[in-house]
């Protein structure tokens, strides 16, 4: 589950973009302001939403920093753990993009404190997943055999769990765990060594017990030998822009660091905020999810499509998930009016009547001897700006 850290929304994509149009730029001050101020009544889903447009159309790295404390408030209130891991996303994604900042330390503190709670409710999870989900069984089973002597036929019991899929990731985390220690002791260290680089894939932080056999730790310390120069897995994707009625919206996700090539299949499940129900659109292998247009319909307000990614393994299983169904990601679908200003701007200047009416009384005035400056306006504020007070 530690893999939900590494797809950080940074996710929110790290990759370098030209600046921001005049027009996109004042209206992420706009929403940067809009999300200040749902910040200030504790409406913090209405913040995220905000912040996350404004970070959307200028690319400033110091709104990470607000959607993260969004996010932490967010979760002080409601407790849900997806958004203590999204806070956590962001102060990352805040990190990596910043670079050598006086306020590093500081938020470098926030992170850490982030990462051991956010370890917490891992294991919580994993436990809750192990006794409650249907995988458990298969896990129990598997033990049984095991503890009746019937090696082999336990490794096989958690073979077909693993060809059967579905298993979210916290018991996958078990199985492989399981696997490498029955093989371990059962004289077989190569599958051993490999179900414990798999696990460290999906759990870099796992440690096996102080009271694990001599095996299970000679195989575990030559799997974590394998992970030391390597950096964790990881999926990035790019936040989408706001999507276009009527037209297909790609969401660009890319795989890193995946040396086990484990992940084969990414997914996004999508649906008009407020509905109750998703859709889905699967791909093998990293690329373009791609959401059609018939499913993003015009509207005169416009609308908020929420939506969340899965990475999963040949057979299904799930490997990690960046956003969840219950504390979705989110981007908006333009309406009619901002799709007709949108083609209005995109006009050639020559194409603009008003242009040559201007060009007209500018000829005057230079005639008369008056030069006529036209002026950009005042720079934009510096929206943005931490604010490490809060």
């Amino acid at each position: 589950m530690k893999l939900l850290a590494a797809l950080a929304l940074a996710a929110v994509a790290a990759t370098a973009r030209a600046a921001p149009s005049a027009a996109d730029d004042q209206t992420a001050r706009e929403r940067y302001e809009a999300g200040e101020a749902a910040l200030r009544l504790g409406h913090y889903a209405a913040a995220i939403a905000a912040f996350e447009d404004a970070y959307r159309l200028s690319h400033r790295v110091g709104i990470l920093y607000n959607i993260g404390l969004a996010y932490r408030r967010a979760y002080s209130l409601d407790g849900r753990p997806a958004q203590l891991r999204q806070a956590l996303d962001m102060y990352e994604a805040y990190l990596r993009q910043a670079g050598a900042i006086p306020e590093r330390p500081q938020i470098e503190s926030i992170a850490a404190q982030l990462r051991a709670q956010v370890a917490a409710l891992d294991e919580r999870e994993r436990l809750a997943e192990l006794r409650e989900s249907t995988g458990s069984p298969v896990l129990q089973e598997a033990m049984k055999l095991y503890a009746e002597g019937r090696a082999p036929d336990a490794l096989a019991a958690l073979d077909v769990a693993l060809a059967k899929g579905g298993n979210p990731p916290g018991v996958l985390q078990d199985i492989y765990r399981i696997e490498a220690e029955i093989s371990a002791q059962s004289g077989q260290p190569a599958s051993a060594d490999e179900a414990f680089e798999k696990l460290l894939a999906l759990s870099p932080s796992f440690k096996p017990a102080t009271d694990a056999a001599a095996a299970v730790k000679a195989s575990f310390a030559r799997a974590a030998a394998y992970w030391l120069d390597k950096p964790s897995l990881r999926i990035t994707p790019t936040v989408p822009p706001a999507a276009t009625p009527g037209r297909t919206l790609a969401i660009p996700v890319a795989v890193d660091n995946d040396p086990l090539l484990m992940v084969a299949r990414l997914s996004v499940h999508y649906r008009p905020q407020g509905r109750t129900a998703y859709s889905a659109v699967t791909r093998d292998g990293p690329g373009d999810l791609l959401i059609s247009g018939m499913d993003l319909p015009a509207s005169e307000q416009g609308y908020r499509v929420e939506y969340y990614l899965e990475a999963a393994d040949r057979s299904g299983n799930v490997l990690a998930t960046l956003g969840g169904p219950s504390v979705p990601l989110s981007f908006p679908v333009l309406s009619r009016a901002d799709v007709a200003r949108a083609a209005a701007a995109a006009r050639p200047w020559y194409a603009n009547p008003w242009l040559w009416t201007g060009v007209g009384v500018g000829a005057a005035l230079l005639g008369g001897g008056t030069y006529l400056l036209l002026q950009r306006g005042p720079p934009a504020s510096n929206y943005g700006n931490l604010n490490l007070s809060n």
